[in-house]
């Protein structure tokens, strides 16, 4: 089913969770389905089926399966808005001010917990590592020190585990991640953190 907004002249429209294209979407197609596609592509990881204008209103759908969007793309004075299926749920949002719209979706969809204080802080990451030695991560805690930068979390990406074999580990590099964890390798106050479980299948 596919849905015609009118849009203004002049009307930006913005939101739509985590993208990594322009931040006005004017002119964009944009396809709202969580996938694992990372920060090279169109897929994303938190998409938010919801958009706010610069005409104070904002537009949401609540669902959790895929939504299609063409803002401007598809007829310059029109977003289009496309389900599957035969019906769609669309709430209209109005507000004087950005702030007060996002604050009544808030209302609709409920809001976050404070996350604790050591998330605001510096993260760094192994994303782009394949080797996890000793010296390796060494190496990256010892420049944040040479350079006095506080850091709150080691975020230990996926190649601990085997290439292409999710949640099946890479025993040698495992292995020496778990021994320094267990000499109290990092340092005090920094947390770790892995993705995928330490087991042979999901």
């Amino acid at each position: 089913m596919t849905y015609q907004l009118q849009l203004g002249v002049g009307e930006k429209v913005y939101g739509l969770g985590e993208r990594f294209g322009p931040f006005i979407k004017n002119g964009q197609s944009v396809e709202i389905w969580n996938e694992d596609g990372g920060t090279s592509s169109e897929m994303a990881y938190k998409n938010v089926p919801f958009y706010i204008t610069s005409n104070n209103y904002g537009i949401f759908l609540p669902t959790a399966g895929l939504v299609c969007y063409e803002i401007q793309s598809e007829r310059t004075t029109r977003v289009n808005i496309t389900v599957p299926g035969e019906a769609m749920s669309m709430m209209l949002i109005y507000g004087r001010t950005p702030t007060e719209i996002i604050q009544r979706y808030g209302r609709i969809t409920g809001t976050p917990a404070l996350v604790p204080p050591w998330t605001f802080g510096l993260w760094l990451t192994t994303s782009s590592l394949t080797n996890y030695d000793e010296q390796t991560v060494n190496g990256f805690l010892d420049g944040m020190n040479e350079r006095k930068i506080s850091l709150s979390v080691f975020h230990l990406d996926r190649f601990w585990m085997k290439g292409f074999q999710w949640c099946v580990e890479n025993r040698r590099g495992f292995k020496a991640i778990l021994a320094m964890l267990l000499a109290g390798f990092f340092p005090p106050g920094c947390r770790r953190l892995s993705r995928g479980r330490r087991n042979k299948s999901c």
